[in-house]
């Protein structure tokens, strides 16, 4: 029992937090959104009565009662595999990343302007200026002001200029390689939007493409305004990628990324459900947006790096994108540089890594996401989200305490 006013207070105002979160998982338990909208869009047939018990027989084991079949009934109609291992989203976000993320130490884990801090070793972009909370800081990382001076732009831009120097030395070096790169069936439309082009990109509460802004930048007037126009208080200027031949096979315009979730449990690192994310033909990032309708388009990668013959999109219909090449460069090192650096996040258990590779072939790392890393597509594209590893992954759920911490009484057996 608490043992003043102000510990009973504050109990109170946590056990109504605690049962308003339990109140929103159960009603996404028992009517998930994203699964509805989909069976009401195409015809899908009911699940079998022997479905069912195979399902609830397999969440069972954790305590788990399922309170809908929607998602199964999507990702059995959209995948053509009857596997009671599929994960609902409810599940995985409402669940799972409670219990392997630590909420507490989020806000400051997912502001982009702390990725290169937190993860000094992980070769993300290069980085031209920072600002946080209004403060800018210049291209070493170091703060320089609080107001968007002349000096601050002419310190931003030179750093610009000198990178841009730089990639058309690499550029002159490797001619030969640049034009046969240029001739393989797909011409150099987005080397060229690269070309004097930066990126502005919100750092906070940025995600799906959105906040992101591709800049030509021909002086330090370009490059004010840029930031003047983009300027929310909190954003970083980084390199625009120029993306290696093997994902420019996808679409032209946009980077496309490799989109790989990993599990760390102790001192091992799994991969889940690989995959490539591209954008459609016009837009600069993987994720578009057109008429509000968020396009999503992956392909699936294998354990050797070979990406899967079709594809499927947000909304479950399928592709065939018409890819020549299959193996994705430099596919073991972008593996070991997610293994790596995900032992460096120690109060992250489930992060979703967003990489890509430059035109010489380097591995860059775009992001890293942890509060809701996705699995509904992931699992369209490859099947079960923790494929073999799905009994480990979903151990701690065998244990009474963690039932009654994370799951909600009605979900409970």
């Amino acid at each position: 029992m608490p043992k003043t006013i102000k510990q009973y207070k504050k109990k109170l105002k946590n056990t109504g937090k605690s049962l308003l979160r339990n109140s929103t998982l159960t009603r996404q338990l028992r009517s998930p959104e994203t699964a509805g909208t989909y069976l009401k869009n195409n015809d899908v047939p009911a699940l079998t009565a022997q479905e069912k018990a195979e399902i609830d027989s397999f969440w069972a084991e954790y305590g788990v009662k399922i309170l809908n079949y929607d998602y199964y009934r999507m990702f059995y109609h959209v995948t053509g595999k009857h596997d009671p291992r599929f994960i609902p989203d409810s599940i995985a976000h409402r669940v799972l990343l409670p219990y392997y993320n630590d909420a507490e130490k989020m806000r400051a884990y997912v502001d982009k302007n702390m990725f290169q801090r937190l993860l000094p070793d992980m070769p993300f972009p290069k980085m031209f200026g920072q600002c946080m909370n209004g403060h800018f800081f210049g291209p070493d990382g170091r703060y320089v002001t609080d107001e968007l001076t002349d000096e601050y732009v002419n310190l931003v831009y030179d750093a610009f200029m000198e990178a841009e120097s730089g990639k058309s030395n690499h550029t002159a070096e490797n001619a030969g390689e640049t034009a046969s790169a240029a001739t393989d069936g797909t011409n150099n439309a987005a080397e060229n939007a690269a070309a004097h082009a930066l990126i502005i990109k919100q750092s906070q509460r940025s995600f799906c493409g959105k906040g992101v802004s591709l800049c030509k930048v021909e002086s330090p007037a370009d490059l004010k305004k840029a930031i003047e126009e983009n300027n929310s208080g909190n954003f970083l200027i980084q390199a625009a990628i120029r993306q290696h031949a093997f994902f420019r096979q996808f679409n032209e315009s946009s980077v496309n990324i490799m989109r790989i979730t990993s599990w760390r449990h102790g001192g091992d690192v799994e991969i889940f459900c690989p995959c490539i994310r591209y954008g459609i033909e016009g837009s600069h990032t993987d994720v578009a947006f057109v008429d509000g309708e968020e396009i999503v388009q992956v392909v699936g990668i294998g354990a050797d790096g070979v990406i899967y013959e079709g594809g499927v999109t947000m909304s479950g219909k399928p592709l065939a994108p018409v890819i020549p090449d299959k193996q994705v460069p430099n596919w073991d090192k972008v593996v070991e540089t997610v293994r790596r650096n995900h032992l460096q996040l120690p109060y992250f258990d489930l992060v979703g890594w967003d990489f890509t590779l430059d035109e010489a072939g380097n591995v860059v790392c775009i992001e890293y996401n942890l509060l809701h890393p996705g699995t509904i597509i992931y699992q369209f594209a490859h099947g079960p989200l923790a494929g073999e590893h799905t009994e480990e992954f979903l151990s701690f759920l065998k244990d009474p305490a963690n039932r009654e911490k994370y799951l909600p009484a009605a979900a409970r057996l």
